[in-house]
């Protein structure tokens, strides 16, 4: 079957190794496309019996995959359709696809969506890069057979170059942005026990990735 879906958390993790070296074959990815963005974040963000990796493969081939999961909702109405993981925490979300397989791609892809209607007749894509390679192959196969797709291309991402220590960064700032950033640290003292560390490798990014989305889950209960 040219088309496979993926639907569970274990399944996810056993495609690094593909899913990394289908990333590696096409400079058009960026890495809100990597197998550890998008599994980080289904990890600590997803919903259990919502993910839709659609895998298509050509001669047991991994030519691309569709990184969607079911949302429930748009617009505040009760709507389920497709929509690209990490959602709204992105900047340049994507399908990812070998170079110069695009046409058997986006063939495949939307072939299974035309035999398979429901909640696979409506597509969310959000934040997706203008600079994109895959944006001709799906405006012109996508639009012949979905009544409804949602296509935003991204919005201009501000970047900021940080100086390389704390006090230069404090000196980078204004003065009122400055004071607040001593006043907040200071209460953090007051209040907890606060040690700052630096992360230096993937593996303390991840960690640190994964505390902060465990304070966000918290925040927004």
């Amino acid at each position: 079957m040219p088309v496979r879906i993926v639907v569970s958390e274990a399944e996810f993790s056993a495609l690094k190794q593909p899913w990394q070296d289908l990333f590696r074959s096409n400079p058009n990815h960026t890495p809100y496309q990597s197998w550890e963005w998008n599994y980080t974040w289904w990890k600590h963000f997803g919903t259990a019996g919502h993910l839709r990796l659609l895998m298509v493969t050509q001669q047991s081939r991994l030519i691309g995959i569709a990184p969607f999961f079911i949302n429930t909702s748009y617009g505040g109405a009760p709507l389920r359709h497709l929509a690209f993981l990490s959602r709204k925490r992105a900047d340049y979300l994507d399908f990812i696809v070998a170079a110069s397989t695009e046409t058997a791609f986006f063939n495949e892809l939307i072939g299974f969506f035309r035999e398979h209607p429901g909640e696979y007749r409506r597509l969310e894509l959000r934040d997706f890069p203008e600079t994109s390679t895959n944006l001709p192959y799906l405006l012109y196969e996508g639009l012949r057979a979905f009544p409804f797709i949602n296509l935003q291309l991204s919005e201009n991402c501000a970047t900021a170059h940080l100086p390389p220590t704390w006090d230069g960064y404090l000196a980078s700032l204004g003065k009122n942005a400055r004071r607040n950033v001593i006043r907040y640290r200071r209460q953090l003292a007051e209040n907890f026990t606060v040690r700052w560390k630096v992360s230096a490798t993937p593996q303390d990014m991840l960690h640190c990735f994964s505390v902060v989305s465990q304070c966000y889950r918290q925040s927004h209960k």
